[in-house]
């Protein structure tokens, strides 16, 4: 895909893939519990595509800034460390305080009071505590800890919902909605800096909801 072509793929990509997650937003508060609590899945896991494209391409614009050199490429790593490293804590983090105070002292208080297990282990699916005491302990660190544990946090209800033998069940509301809010910030902060880096004019950029 050539360069002047793919700025606009991208953009087409990002709308097409926006709205369908924003058409489950009348279903969130639906009275039946079964279409409710699929409709929170059905958004996290659509917004969950567009981070992804939006992390392989950051990946690759590091690459290219800063000549990161690596010859692995981890999906964990690429949509944790990476997108810090692309961004920087000091431009995500204060975004994410803004716009995101609130979800992320519910997801603290979830994790101080063990309400759900975030790091679960790969073979047997137990919770694994210890991890989410670390988990804890940098969201009150500094900004650069603060940014990647909330991207690890992220990516880990990514892996419990999508590999994990779990049925739709109302307390994963619990952690649900303060993700999925917090998912479409760090979204918006990185597609604003994937669009400009790409070449995507700024008049034709799509607009972010307040």
């Amino acid at each position: 895909m050539n360069d002047f072509i793919k700025p606009l793929w991208f953009e087409k990509f990002y709308k097409n893939w926006m709205e369908k997650a924003r058409g489950y937003d009348s279903l969130l508060d639906n009275s039946d519990i079964d279409i409710k609590l699929s409709s929170y899945f059905d958004k996290f896991f659509t917004l969950f595509v567009i981070y992804n494209a939006l992390y392989v391409e950051a990946t690759i614009l590091l690459k290219r800034r800063d000549n990161h050199q690596t010859d692995e490429y981890f999906d964990s790593i690429a949509a944790t460390d990476f997108v810090v490293k692309y961004l920087y804590a000091r431009n995500l983090y204060p975004g994410l305080e803004k716009k995101c105070h609130s979800e992320i002292e519910t997801v603290k208080e979830i994790l101080e009071k063990r309400m759900f297990a975030i790091i679960l282990d790969q073979l047997t699916g137990e919770p694994c505590f210890e991890k989410d005491k670390k988990l804890l302990a940098d969201l009150k660190d500094g900004s650069d800890q603060k940014c990647n544990a909330i991207l690890l946090i992220i990516y880990n209800v990514r892996c419990n919902m999508f590999h994990g033998r779990k049925s739709f069940e109302s307390d994963q509301l619990m952690i649900l909605t303060p993700v999925i809010k917090i998912l479409e910030t760090v979204i918006e902060i990185l597609y604003k800096k994937v669009s400009k880096d790409i070449g995507i004019p700024s008049l034709t950029r799509i607009k972010q909801p307040k």
